[in-house]
């Protein structure tokens, strides 16, 4: 699915749920109420689940087995739509939150909850409209020197004695690494704030 049909699809949830209850009245409320709770816990579980799959076994599994190379312009390819995802189930997440208690700021407890959502669709967001091109961009120019020396094409971390004094090349490179660094860390803070919404909305279960 293309950026244009996730952001359709997006826009088609959120007007369904907020016209629906008006188009039907106060009978579709309970039937609103539950596909809103439907809805909101298949986001935060999505979610956690992707960012946990790709930390943990995508990206640590490619990076053994593939050219280095190969393995970035995968990435390249990879983490755009990664955090395309994560900004429409976090998003998702905080639209039937607040849909749900529309007077978020009532209480404490949905005070922390809210905070919590909007901190994890902040970073994905970040990540996927900022951190990710300019790492993306950075990482090709990285390329460009290594491949000039013929680097590249090994599985793991390079010699790259050949160009100590490139400076350009380490001037991206350290760029790529300060990026790429920021980007790894707001992954885990969108990861653990979903963590902890997904934990405590196991903790209501009264049964599985």
């Amino acid at each position: 699915m293309n950026i244009a049909a996730y952001q359709l699809s997006v826009v088609a949830i959120v007007l369904g749920l907020t016209v629906s209850p008006v188009l039907l009245g106060s009978a579709a409320d309970d039937v609103v109420s539950k596909l809103v709770t439907s809805v909101h816990v298949m986001a935060c579980a999505l979610w956690l689940g992707t960012s946990l799959w790709s930390a943990t076994f995508q990206g640590v599994i490619m990076l053994q087995v593939m050219p280095r190379h190969a393995f970035g312009v995968a990435q390249a390819a990879v983490f755009p739509r990664l955090f395309l995802y994560g900004v429409i189930c976090t998003g998702l997440a905080v639209v039937t939150f607040v849909h749900q208690y529309p007077s978020a700021f009532a209480s404490r407890d949905q005070f922390i909850q809210a905070v919590v959502l909007l901190i994890s669709f902040a970073s994905t967001a970040v990540n996927y409209a900022l951190l990710v091109p300019a790492s993306i961009t950075l990482m090709f120019q990285c390329h460009k020197f290594e491949k000039e020396e013929g680097l590249g094409e090994q599985v793991g971390d390079p010699d790259r004695s050949k160009l100590k004094d490139n400076t350009a090349y380490w001037a991206s490179r350290r760029g790529f690494l300060r990026y790429h660094i920021l980007t790894q860390v707001l992954a885990l803070v969108s990861c653990l704030c979903m963590a902890y919404r997904v934990a405590v909305l196991a903790s209501r279960l009264t049964s599985i």
